[in-house]
């Protein structure tokens, strides 16, 4: 899965984008990792609430898609709201052919 690293209030921060093609066991993995928040956020790992539409982040993909820029703004802002150290955001309607 692709990684990006930043440093934001002085911590550094990894967002770890999943990408599922349609069709690839992505809702199974959304799903266990919106079930599992407690074990995640005890390795300080969030699957986050803002953005999900089910059990991805739908929501923000397709704010993305649709050109509707504030809205993802807002989506992305909550979601770098944290404690933890890394995000996890996952979506297959991010896969584009």
């Amino acid at each position: 899965m692709p990684a990006l690293s930043f440093i934001r209030n002085n911590n550094k921060q990894k967002i770890i984008l999943h990408i599922g093609p349609h069709k690839t066991a992505s809702t199974y993995i959304q799903q266990s990792l919106f079930q599992d928040e407690k074990l995640l956020n005890d390795m300080n790992i969030e699957y986050p609430k803002a953005g999900l539409e089910g059990y991805g982040h739908h929501r923000l993909s397709n704010a993305l898609f649709k050109k509707q820029y504030k809205l993802a703004k807002e989506i992305i802002n909550q979601i770098l709201n944290t404690q933890y150290n890394t995000i996890i955001i996952s979506s297959e309607d991010f896969y584009y052919e």
